[in-house]
């Protein structure tokens, strides 16, 4: 039986047990922020994924797939989009 008096404290025991658990953990969260943050801007835009898709050579699936979390996005994929949503990106490295 685990013994975790948190949702935090539960996860770190999870993660000491299985070292891939926080890279998981790590690639679900930056998927999530990228789907979050893109289905946002087109609706700002006032574009469907089918709009968005015949704008940016992008096909429609894969841009619900980005959305979704499902999959990562390449750079060109995000170049397209976003010169077709008339935006920027912009990739941070940092040490942590």
């Amino acid at each position: 039986m685990i013994k975790a008096k948190t949702h935090d404290e539960f996860l770190d025991l999870l993660k000491s047990e299985d070292p891939e658990l926080e890279y998981s953990i790590k690639v679900q969260e930056r998927r999530a922020d990228l789907s979050v943050q893109l289905m946002d801007l087109r609706k700002q835009r006032g574009m469907s994924q089918r709009k968005l898709a015949g704008k940016s050579g992008v096909a429609q699936s894969t841009i619900a797939h980005i959305e979704r979390g499902d999959v990562d996005a390449t750079s060109k994929t995000l170049d397209l989009l976003m010169i077709a949503l008339n935006s920027k990106y912009r990739t941070q490295l940092s040490l942590n």
